[in-house]
């Protein structure tokens, strides 16, 4: 974003300031929120305390909604690309390095159905330590993948200037029929559905059913579906 274009989102945003909190948005916050416009990604606590901006400004900017909390200590403008729940996913990718977002994280990022409300799903390759933990109030879901499903079954996107492992489409779906008996098969029936439709690769997703069920997944009942 070019100099001017920041400094106009940053005058809107110190408007949202006045609409909210009655008052002219103070310059601690303008500062703050001059330092998030220009941020690529989450900017942590230790960011804006590094810049020379109080956190009681921050947490003001939070409690009135212009700034938004993305996990403890970390804050992205409230209306960043993508919004919350994208953010979380780099917040993630931050504090695990190599993890990956995936099951209903990764199908909601490809507009394959909805994001779990209640918890950000990442993988980790198999024999990492598990993490723990919460970003936005959501609880960290964690998958052990095998590391060659690492490499193959994800792509890297960029959220906020932060580099992401997703799962890819296929291996989403896949997941997704995996977990049909804790989030409901009609849940994975419409992610296929959305795969398909969306002109999804079938040869990939049967290779993905393949890696991650073996020849078991001819007896999910939706494979019909996607497989015909």
């Amino acid at each position: 974003m070019t100099s001017s274009g920041v400094d106009g989102r940053v005058a809107a945003l110190a408007a949202q300031v006045g609409e909210r909190a009655g008052r002219a948005a103070w310059p601690g916050e303008i500062a703050a929120l001059d330092l998030a416009c220009r941020a690529a990604g989450a900017l942590r606590q230790k960011d804006f305390i590094a810049a020379g901006v109080h956190q009681q400004y921050v947490s003001l900017l939070a409690r009135i909604g212009v700034l938004v909390r993305v996990s403890r200590g970390c804050y992205s403008v409230a209306d960043a690309a993508g919004g919350a729940a994208w953010q979380a996913l780099a917040v993630a990718a931050m504090r695990w390095p190599g993890s990956a977002a995936c099951g209903p994280a990764a199908a909601a990022f490809h507009g394959l159905g909805p994001d779990d409300p209640d918890a950000v799903w990442i993988a980790i390759a198999r024999g990492r330590g598990r993490p723990r933990g919460t970003i936005g109030g959501r609880q960290v879901a964690v998958r052990e993948w095998l590391p060659s499903r690492m490499e193959a079954g994800v792509r890297p996107v960029q959220i906020g200037g932060v580099t992401v492992l997703v799962a890819t489409p296929e291996y989403a779906v896949a997941e997704l029929m995996e977990m049909s008996s804790r989030i409901g098969a009609r849940r994975a029936y419409d992610a296929a559905r959305a795969f398909v439709n969306a002109g999804g690769d079938r040869a990939a997703l049967r290779g993905a059913l393949d890696d991650l069920h073996g020849r078991r997944w001819r007896d999910f009942a939706i494979s019909a579906l996607v497989m015909d």
